[in-house]
């Protein structure tokens, strides 16, 4: 199961956009990448969700070029029903 972004839900709180949905990946594989439309991301939150087991967040890396910005999500867990909210300006 490779990486993969399921229910993207755009929402704005004050000044701030939000993206929020549900994502999964395997462990081992190739990390995963996500665009957002903005060179100001404030946080990159991918919650694993898991019900058992010890949930070890994923490591999110942020390169920007121009106006998007590029996360790279490091999984090391294999993941079916995980949540994320990424909040930019």
């Amino acid at each position: 199961m490779a990486f993969e972004i399921t229910n993207p839900s755009a929402g704005t709180t004050g000044n701030r956009r939000t993206v929020t949905g549900t994502w999964t990946g395997a462990i081992g594989d190739a990390a995963g990448s996500y665009d957002i439309g903005s060179p100001n991301v404030i946080s990159a939150d991918f919650d694993p969700n898991l019900g058992t087991g010890t949930p070890e967040k994923p490591l999110v890396s942020r390169s920007v070029s121009g106006n998007i910005t590029t996360l790279s999500i490091y999984n090391k867990q294999t993941v079916t029903d995980g949540k994320f909210r990424v909040e930019f300006i």
